[in-house]
């Protein structure tokens, strides 16, 4: 049996087709990977229960490698408000030795003064004064970290420790 060879404007036409439905597909991802990015950005994996608990994701597991890696994790206001926090891992446990430390230096509104993460030091930066301060966020506005029984961290804004001032006081956390 003799197969035929297709004619010149036949492949110019499956071209044409191939091109076109590849052209779609793209439209298609990049406006999903958009939109994925676009949503993450507001709102990064952050749920919100009655009260102030925040449960960050994905699991503490995962962040404590990425903070092991690349440093403090920032992490845009959960609440939509004006606390920008990074998310900080201190201990070889990952089910302890979190803490939350605002993102601005003291007595700065948000976007003004945004800490500085040094990873040739482990320490923060303050690019307004030059100020240091330890990796544990000593001396800045800290909020307790807890990792749940599913492993993923909860974050309590209702309770700023050492540095702040709020008069209430949090669970210790190692430098």
């Amino acid at each position: 049996m003799m197969t035929s060879i297709p004619k010149s404007s036949e492949i110019r036409r499956r071209r044409t087709q191939s091109l076109v439905a590849g052209g779609v597909a793209a439209v298609i991802a990049a406006t999903l990977l958009v939109a994925t990015t676009l949503s993450a950005s507001r709102n990064p994996e952050v749920r919100s229960t009655l009260g102030d608990d925040i449960y960050v994701g994905p699991r503490a597991d995962a962040i404590a490698v990425q903070i092991a890696t690349d440093g403090p994790v920032l992490l845009p206001d959960p609440l939509q408000g004006d606390r920008d926090l990074f998310i900080q891992h201190l201990s070889a446990q990952v089910d302890e030795g979190w803490v939350a430390i605002l993102a601005n230096a003291p007595g700065t509104e948000r976007g003004t003064c945004v800490l500085q993460w040094l990873p040739d030091t482990g320490e923060f930066d303050d690019p307004c004064s030059d100020a240091l301060y330890p990796a544990s966020g000593a001396g800045l506005v800290t909020y307790p970290i807890t990792v749940n029984d599913d492993g993923r961290l909860v974050l309590d804004l209702r309770d700023s420790g050492p540095g702040s001032t709020s008069s209430t006081t949090t669970q210790a956390v190692p430098e």
